[in-house]
């Protein structure tokens, strides 16, 4: 009976082990603009965060990822350098009047999206295709404290 506890629990540490090595760390980043803060997480250990200033206030953080994946968040009213190339003039407007808005293009296989949260714009480059949820994902964790 002894040696059926044991190999038991030896089984059940075993399983509990396993089971957790596929779990992915998720990374928690806090953001914020004005008097407003934010939070988001990432399931990639490795990232550059950057800060872009306007004058001595923060107005985009980019998060640069390998293969020149890119997940920002602006509060900028005309998004992001990033992305501009993809826009056309109405689309700025449509950015200042509306609340809530998503764009997503694709170009040589890799996702962009552009996604207005209230006055927060956050999006990601160059991602391929296949790892597109993924970054669904991330853009899902982005909230307000």
């Amino acid at each position: 009976m002894k040696n059926f506890i044991i190999n038991f629990a030896i089984i059940l540490i075993s399983f509990s082990f396993s089971c957790c090595i596929g779990i992915k760390t998720l990374r928690k980043e806090k953001l914020q603009f004005g008097k407003n803060k934010y939070e988001i997480y990432f399931s990639y250990k490795n990232y550059k965060k950057q800060v872009i200033f306007n004058g001595n206030v923060s107005s985009e953080y980019r998060f640069n990822i390998a293969d020149s994946i890119v997940v920002f968040i602006t509060e900028n009213k005309s998004a992001t350098p990033l992305i501009n190339r993809f826009l056309q003039p109405r689309d700025y407007l449509r950015f200042i009047d509306e609340d809530n808005l998503k764009y997503e293009f694709t170009e040589n296989n890799h996702v962009f999206c552009l996604e207005k949260k209230e006055n927060i714009i956050i999006g990601y480059i160059n991602v391929p295709k296949d790892n597109k949820d993924e970054f669904e994902n991330i853009l899902l964790t982005f909230k307000k404290l």
